[in-house]
């Protein structure tokens, strides 16, 4: 066999060796081709493998990952076989926030843990939320915000107005009521119920109920006195309870005759003050034989 026949045969059976073993030849020397582990696949997304040698995996090899609507991934979404047989660069991970921790006496709503995803906290009875009410899963795998509370917010006893009484109430705590009511004669202008707010305060300010009165003490002047009642009071319907009482003079009534005398008067009431009391034929008066009327309607005694 010639020189020239020989170097062809032989580099044919090189081609062929490359073909099937898929290792090529460097001057003469014979290279193993280098291949990758399996990568992996990451949950919720789609792996898509672009091969550049004869294995799966071979040296240059990419794996390509993309994720599902709604997902998201941390880290690089593709990797590339090394010639050392190794990847890159590790396997991106799906963005999941970790299960949030339940605060005591609360319940949460929302299960969902990816990108996005919102979670709201509640209390359970006569408990409120005391932070956020919401969380949020964000990009960096961490929930928004901090861990809520629950605690029970009480405003305390507000107390009773004077001249009104509580009509209901459903408790002293956040988000109850207290509604007052005024006495009979008595009125308020303002608001009657009053509100536990978040703060531990309640709404408006105390009430005030109010009422007028007319007494004796003031209508009446001396001499005077007032019919029955003396007292008329202001009413819850905006009325006024019995009719108006009106001012008489003083009525001392009738200081009788004496024995063996006769009268003149002018009048039994207030401030007529005398009374002439004349004696009868045979008998005199004394010079003070006089009744005078008082102020308060009594009579000084007649002479006998």
């Amino acid at each position: 066999m010639k020189a020239e026949e020989k170097v062809q045969s032989i580099s044919n059976a090189v081609r062929q060796f490359e073909k099937v073993s898929a290792m090529p030849f460097v001057r003469g020397y014979m290279l193993a081709v280098v291949n990758c582990t399996e990568p992996g696949h990451v949950e919720n997304s789609v792996r898509q493998v672009f091969p550049k040698g004869p294995g799966r995996y071979s040296f240059q090899t990419a794996v390509s990952y993309r994720c599902n609507p709604g997902y998201y991934l941390l880290g690089t979404s593709t990797l590339s076989c090394q010639g050392d047989g190794t990847w890159d660069r590790s396997l991106p991970k799906l963005v999941l926030c970790d299960r949030p921790s339940m605060p005591p006496y609360a319940q949460i709503s929302g299960d969902r843990r990816t990108v996005g995803s919102v979670i709201r906290f509640s209390c359970i009875g006569q408990r409120t939320v005391v932070g956020n009410t919401t969380r949020m899963c964000q990009l960096d795998g961490q929930w928004s915000g901090s861990l809520p509370h629950c605690s029970v917010i009480s405003c305390g006893n507000p107390g009773t107005p004077r001249n009104s009484q509580i009509l209901s109430h459903d408790g002293l705590v956040f988000s109850h009521s207290i509604t007052y009511t005024c006495r009979d004669g008595y009125y308020s202008n303002g608001l009657l119920t009053r509100h536990c707010t978040v703060n531990g305060t309640w709404t408006g300010s105390m009430p005030e109920c109010t009422g007028f009165t007319m007494d004796a003490d003031r209508a009446s002047t001396l001499g005077y006195q007032l019919s029955l009642p003396t007292v008329i009071t202001c009413q819850g319907n905006g009325t006024w309870s019995g009719e108006k009482p009106q001012c008489f003079p003083v009525f001392g009534g009738d200081p009788g005759v004496p024995a063996r005398g006769k009268r003149e008067d002018r009048g039994f009431t207030y401030p007529l003050v005398s009374v002439f009391l004349l004696s009868s034929f045979g008998w005199w008066a004394q010079p003070d034989d006089t009744v005078s009327l008082m102020a308060f309607g009594a009579a000084l005694s007649h002479p006998a």
